[in-house]
């Protein structure tokens, strides 16, 4: 299988609402409505987030990051998935108060028949530089860093690994095996 094929990059779901047997999503690129029956494929997984260790430890580091959660749908119609980060998307009406059990009752309403992969929770995790924050009013909040003052200006702030490319790589990887079958 060609690598290319795996490496579609998926369609950043920013927000939206559930309708009845319907997901009306908000993207980068415009509106994407899901139907019962077009999603083929469901891969979700933990991200894994973590500073990258200071090569000089001034003092002991305690804080920690939240573990992220990602869904992608991937259509039957479009070889590009709809990635929806909990984290970072802007839920209309969310009825059970937490963005991990609404995104699931969303997947479960729009996708009932769809192969449901969640494997990529198995493989170690490959951090690499995170990507910059998406777009919308939850990326804008997210986006006010405190950073430490210093007499020559602001210092950047610690630098965060994931393994979201991984994981996109994991799911595009496991969709171009679907497709194929």
């Amino acid at each position: 299988m060609p690598e290319a094929e795996a490496r579609v990059r998926p369609l950043r779901a920013l927000g939206g609402q559930r309708d009845e047997g319907a997901l009306a999503l908000r993207t980068g690129e415009g509106p994407v409505t899901l139907r019962r029956g077009d999603v083929r494929l469901v891969v979700r997984g933990a991200i894994t987030r973590e500073y990258q260790p200071a090569s000089k430890p001034r003092r002991v580091d305690t804080a920690r990051l939240e573990e992220g959660y990602r869904v992608h749908l991937h259509r039957r119609q479009d070889a590009r998935a709809v990635e929806i980060d909990a984290f970072a998307f802007e839920f209309g009406v969310a009825v059970t108060g937490s963005a991990r059990l609404e995104l699931d009752a969303w997947v479960a309403a729009v996708a009932p028949g769809a192969t449901v992969d969640e494997g990529f929770r198995r493989l170690p995790p490959a951090l690499a530089l995170a990507g910059p924050e998406p777009g919308g009013a939850l990326g804008a909040a997210g986006s006010l860093r405190l950073t430490t003052g210093s007499r020559r200006g602001r210092e950047e702030g610690p630098i965060v690994l994931d393994n979201v490319e991984q994981f996109r790589f994991y799911s595009g990887w496991r969709a171009a095996v679907e497709r194929r079958r």
